[in-house]
């Protein structure tokens, strides 16, 4: 058996409050606050979920339904990159219309309950042509990203124009906006001049006039009337950080496809654990400051010569390991991905990356598509929405034993998040990328200290399969009960009819165990507990229609339901009409005031499960609807609009096809999904004569979502092109360069086209 020892009286650092010009107050008496481990919000700690998703980037008469799309995943703050070149691409002509219109845009993250991080730049990059600078400032004698004047005039006329867009819309207004970034990547990182010939490639300065600088540009955006509690800048590689005037911000990427060649990259060190509070570094201190996240990678964009393909599980396991190592607020780029515009005189995109698509396999993918990755993030942020604020004050204790490499295979990885009362979290991870980790099994983790002499699990040991991880409760309270461990991890908890209900889920291939201790237990039913070291011990099999009944000594009822791996990417939380509510569905759902919306392939069939019951409020247009009871829920049945689309799909040739639909084929559905398996280098969609989408060759499905673009009482003609693959280059896909410089010939065509129609149901919920 494999025992992996934690201190837990290890040394922690104490808390600094007063020192940093960051915090304020907002209208209705809000607060937001910063001391040197996380942010309080209202008084209360806080760890934020924050998701990136560029406006410019997607259709505006789509931007709500996206929003709430965004929210139903669990996020709090959303981040979005203001484009330079997408509003000034003329000099002296700003465009804020349309899907350029930021303030509507913010406006709307308002209405869907999000908070909001504009980072306003000027350099952004995001993959956009010149970083987001506009073309024409090549064209002067300028040292852009520093203190020339000349940079800082233009500068403080985009400030100026940002501004006029966001007044009234931040925090202190009562708005959504509680922080502001300021460039980006300063000093570390630059992005092609497109302006200039490929084979000669200048690029933009990665910036100079180091601190200096930063504090110019926001000093250039309060004179703009852009301010917030938070200003905020990326603080890796080089780029100076200026502690008390900016919260630095940090991230981690485990696939770099902007390597021309993914045979060359190494493991990341995203994957084993760190105590990042107490890190060295020889730019700040990392000790005065929260370990702030705004890109975690949700997914990577596919660049021509490098095209890998990121697994859902790494999302999740870089989320668990930057958790457990002390972060305190988890950002990710990006959370939804997006549709490059089309400028007047360009494509607004780097040319190492597809013109049109800029899908970056995100959680949300590009046309509104819900990724594995969604439903697992989704889990870990309701668990912070429920313990986030126990979670934030509690500083990190590593194993004695650890890796200290990244492609480490044989030592278990595993930290711990406690405080000094008995409280805290187990994180554990067995994935790491460019590596493939065995099980790990016979795995036991002691822990020590201040009193504690603890085993995980009570009885036997673990087995954490490869590819796995999580978040194992320790010291948890539940209602007057102690749950001292268990070898499942927490989703959400809701309350009704005086009766608590408490959700886990096992982590997919091992055992649900949970061991409880005797002060404050009076019984529990639907289970055959054992005692263990003075512990009570149940084990459960995973169900969605069996719980356990824990009654404490003071007579409240816990019902405890423990949920598989697969089911809990199921599970949505949500306040619907003043009442909490948990779901489970095989549909995608989102939440509008008394609705709730669920997505699914049309003709199919719906399962809803809902605890507490919708009962006989609930209705689906006029009909009325009645469920079965299941356990803790009430299980609703829902069919959805079938399809009548009859396409008709013409094979022109092995390297383009058309697609046609009738005027008015697409009314009654939510989504026409085309997903196209080919083979070739890269490949175009045009519709009415316009190029709508483009596609570079992976293992993954090329998908090209039609709602958007369809006209009333137009038929639809699609036309699909793909380029081949050239005999006289080397070009690589997914993880390892493929050597297609032979004569024979090459078999690129258009594998298979399937249309998938989706179509959504509408629930409303009368008050309870």
């Amino acid at each position: 058996m494999a025992e992996l020892l934690v201190d837990w009286d290890a040394p922690q650092t104490p808390v600094l409050r007063g020192h940093l010009k960051l915090g304020g107050a907002g209208a209705h008496d809000r607060k937001l606050e910063v001391n040197s481990h996380y942010l309080e919000l209202n008084g209360r700690p806080w760890i934020p979920c924050m998701g990136e998703f560029h406006y410019a980037r997607y259709p505006d008469a789509c931007w709500e339904r996206e929003l709430h799309k965004i929210k139903a995943g669990g996020v709090d703050v959303l981040a979005t990159y203001v484009f330079w070149i997408h509003h000034e691409e003329e000099e002296g002509v700003f465009d804020f219309t349309g899907r350029r219109d930021l303030r509507r845009f913010v406006e709307l993250c308002h209405r869907c309950g999000l908070m909001v991080v504009p980072r306003i730049g000027p350099f952004c990059h995001g993959e956009v042509r010149n970083g987001g600078l506009p073309d024409w400032l090549y064209h002067y004698p300028i040292r852009v990203r520093s203190n020339d004047p000349r940079y800082l005039a233009y500068t403080q006329r985009l400030y100026a124009q940002i501004g006029e867009q966001l007044k009234g819309l931040y925090f202190r207004d009562g708005g959504p906006i509680i922080g502001v970034q300021c460039e980006n990547e300063f000093m570390d990182s630059a992005a092609p001049w497109e302006t200039t010939h490929r084979e000669a490639m200048d690029y933009t300065p990665k910036g100079a006039d180091g601190p200096e600088h930063m504090m110019t540009l926001k000093r250039l955006a309060r004179e703009a009337g852009i301010d917030a509690p938070l200003f905020v800048s990326t603080g890796w590689g080089s780029a100076p950080i200026i502690e008390d005037e900016f919260l630095p911000m940090f991230g981690g990427y485990a696939f770099h496809s902007w390597i021309d060649d993914p045979g060359t990259q190494q493991p990341t060190e995203n994957y084993r654990f760190t105590d990042a509070h107490n890190r060295t570094s020889s730019k700040f201190n990392p000790g005065r400051v929260p370990f702030a996240c705004c890109e975690l990678g949700g997914g990577m964009q596919v660049f021509y010569r490098n095209r890998p393909e990121v697994p859902p599980e790494s999302v999740e396991a870089m989320h668990v390991v930057y958790l457990g190592s002390g972060a305190n607020l988890m950002g990710y780029y990006v959370y939804h991905g997006g549709i490059n515009p089309i400028g007047r005189h360009s494509f607004l995109n780097e040319h190492r990356c597809p013109r049109i698509s800029y899908d970056f396999q995100a959680p949300i993918r590009e046309f509104g598509q819900i990724s594995d990755s969604y439903h697992r993030l989704r889990r870990q942020f309701l668990f912070l929405h429920e313990w986030g604020p126990d979670l934030a004050p509690m500083q990190t204790a590593l194993p004695a034993s650890r890796p200290t490499i990244n492609d480490d295979t044989a030592i278990p990885r595993c930290a711990v998040r406690r405080d000094t009362m008995g409280r805290g979290f187990l994180f554990l991870n067995n994935y790491q990328d460019h590596v493939s980790m065995p099980d790990q099994q016979d795995l036991r983790v002691r822990l020590r200290g201040n009193g504690i002499d603890w085993a995980v699990p009570a009885t036997g040991a673990m087995t954490l399969p490869s590819g796995c991880s999580g978040i194992l409760p320790l010291g948890m309270d539940l209602g007057g009960v102690k749950l001292r461990h268990a070898s499942v991890q927490p989703l959400t908890r809701i309350y009704y009819d005086g009766i608590l209900h408490v959700f886990f889920f096992t982590l997919d291939g091992m055992v649900a165990e949970y061991a409880f201790e005797a002060e404050g237990l009076h019984s529990i039913q639907n289970a055959e507990p054992v005692q263990a070291g003075g512990l009570t011990v149940v084990r459960v099999e995973p169900s969605l229609q069996q719980f356990l009944t824990v009654r404490s000594t003071t007579g409240q009822i816990i019902r405890i339901t423990t949920l598989s791996d697969a089911d809990s990417r199921r599970l949505w939380r949500s306040r619907v009409n003043e009442r909490d509510h948990v779901f489970v569905s095989n549909a995608d759902l989102l939440f509008d005031g008394d609705a709730v919306e669920l997505s699914g392939v049309a003709g199919g069939q719906i399962d809803l499960w809902s605890c507490p019951p919708l009962a006989s409020r609930t209705h689906a247009g006029a009909t009325p609807l009645h469920g079965s009871p299941a356990g803790p829920f009430e299980r609703v049945e829902l069919p959805t609009v079938a399809a009548e689309i009859q396409p008709e799909i013409e094979r022109v040739s092995p390297l383009t096809a058309v697609i046609r639909l009738p005027a008015g084929a697409l009314d009654a559905l939510d989504e026409l999904l085309v997903r196209v398996r080919y083979d070739g280098d890269v490949a175009e969609a045009y519709l009415h004569g316009q190029l709508i989408h483009d596609n570079f060759q992976s293992n993954l499905p090329w998908e090209i979502g039609l709602k958007q673009f369809i006209r009333p009482n137009v038929p639809t003609e699609l036309f699909l092109r793909v380029i081949p693959r050239s005999g006289a280059a080397v070009r690589y896909t997914t993880m390892a360069a493929v050597d297609v410089n032979t004569s024979a010939p090459h078999a690129d065509a258009i594998r298979s086209i399937d249309l998938i129609p989706y179509a959504r149901v509408r629930l409303h919920l009368g008050k309870a």
